[in-house]
């Protein structure tokens, strides 16, 4: 992790830090020299990509949980719409029900 703030990552997600892999948040400009880095210091990139984090989240119900599940599966599944993000914190236990 410190190697990854050493060429320009400005965060690491601490929930990762015991996995083999290690989720970095950079500014998108940064992206390509951060992938860069890593790559030279021989540490494999198994994706790198520009995304859309919120900065604040917000816990839902189960029922409103669930109709944000539907929506998002809905507004995935048109043709034209190429990312869906959201700031919602659905509990697993939630997802699970909605995918079963």
């Amino acid at each position: 992790a410190l190697e990854a703030i050493d060429v320009g990552a400005e965060d690491v997600d601490p929930y990762n830090e015991g996995d083999e892999e290690l989720t970095l948040y950079t500014d998108p400009a940064s992206l390509d020299n951060v992938r860069s880095a890593l790559e030279s210091k021989k540490l494999k990139v198994v994706r790198a990509e520009s995304t859309l984090v919120p900065k604040t989240k917000i816990d839902l119900a189960e029922k409103e949980a669930m109709q944000t599940l539907r929506l998002i599966d809905r507004l995935e599944d048109l043709d034209d719409v190429q990312n869906v993000y959201t700031n919602a914190e659905i509990a697993d236990e939630i997802a699970e029900k909605y995918a079963g």
